[in-house]
């Protein structure tokens, strides 16, 4: 048997992933919150079962824990999809700095905790990998983004300590995603957000950041239009799943690969008039 457990997939990515694997043939539970989401995605498919995990709260994670070692055997495949994440955005001079904390709490620490709570059961399992949703911002980030590139900064070295630590120790596979934009609810989500943070900040902050706010949020939804579809990041999930030898990293989508290829090469001074430039700030 081939489960699969994925965090954060009421939506997004995550949810996307979970509906192509379970008609793939992989038992995927789908980590959720809130009831509403639990009830929703349980009756989707009979491969597709709703777990409840909130990678903040420990025992909740524990909890997810004694539920699938309580299924998972030593001739069994099991995989953790470590997707869950949020989306903290504004000018680092005045970001709470709760809303930071917050925000590396969810993308990094938690991540970490969970990856620990698991590995048990992954290294008895028969073939244990670990997936990591990263992103562009690990490698690139952009202004009034920096919480969100931070954490997923972070991300990079943590998927790369992890996989070199279980080396030598475990037949885990740990890969990394990094997709450009994708067309999910995440992007709009963040915008709201930015937004009601906006009311909080001095009078004086639209004056130094307001033409730069404006050009990143016509950037966010021009980019949230023409992203690639979440298949893009299934599609690369699925590999990291089934193949013998799975990539330390996948890049989805026009935007990761000229972040990869072009934008992380490029002299940093150049790069920052690059960005004014097409920001128009």
């Amino acid at each position: 048997m081939k489960y699969v457990l994925i965090t954060g997939a009421s939506t997004g990515i995550g949810f996307e992933a979970a509906k192509y694997l379970a008609k793939r043939g992989f038992t995927v539970f789908a980590g959720v919150r809130a009831d509403s989401d639990f009830e929703r995605i349980d009756s989707l498919d009979k491969n597709l079962k709703a777990i409840k995990i909130d990678i903040t709260d420990e025992k909740s994670i524990d909890d997810a824990v004694v539920h699938m070692t309580n299924l998972v055997t030593q001739d069994d495949d099991f995989a953790l999809i470590n997707n869950a994440g949020i989306v903290k955005a504004g000018p680092l001079e005045h970001i709470d700095i709760n809303d930071l904390r917050m925000q590396l709490e969810v993308n990094v620490t938690s991540q970490v905790l969970v990856t620990q709570k698991f590995l048990p059961l992954l290294r008895i399992s028969n073939i244990g990998r670990i997936i990591f949703t990263g992103s562009n911002s690990g490698v690139f980030t952009t202004p009034l983004n920096t919480p969100y590139a931070a954490s997923k900064h972070a991300m990079e070295a943590i998927a790369d300590g992890f996989r070199r630590e279980l080396l030598g120790n475990s037949k885990i596979t740990v890969s990394l995603l990094q997709p450009g934009q994708i067309k999910t609810p995440i992007w709009s989500k963040s915008l709201a957000v930015a937004k009601d943070a906006r009311e909080a900040y001095p009078e004086d902050v639209e004056v130094k950041y307001g033409k730069l706010t404006q050009a990143i949020e016509k950037k966010v939804a021009f980019a949230n239009d023409n992203a690639a579809s979440p298949d893009v990041v299934s599609k690369a999930i699925h590999h990291a799943l089934t193949s013998p030898e799975p990539k330390t990293r996948y890049y989805m989508g026009k935007s990761s690969f000229i972040t990869q290829n072009l934008f992380k090469y490029l002299p940093d001074k150049l790069m920052d008039k690059i960005l004014r430039k097409i920001l128009k700030y």
